[in-house]
């Protein structure tokens, strides 16, 4: 569910990345924070499993962020 949040909040920041890359952030968040919600107060199971391949996407969403806002600031993509 953090995973998500963190998505969705860097999605809304932007960090000066393409429209594209926020709203697959933007999805993708959602879809872990509510996943988590759901896990948590909907889910009446006794057991789940949590895959580490779960973390893989977040993770990699994130560095994206990161690097796109570092290619940015250093003139990387802008014309002229």
């Amino acid at each position: 569910m953090v995973s998500g949040v963190v998505m969705v909040v860097l999605a809304r920041s932007g960090g000066r990345q393409s429209r594209g890359w926020r709203v697959v952030n933007a999805l993708f968040g959602l879809a872990f924070a509510g996943y988590g919600v759901y896990l948590a107060f909907v889910f009446q199971g006794g057991t789940y499993f949590i895959f580490v391949k779960a973390f893989i996407l977040p993770l990699l969403l994130v560095v994206n962020f990161f690097r796109s806002l570092a290619a940015r600031r250093r003139g990387v993509g802008q014309p002229g």
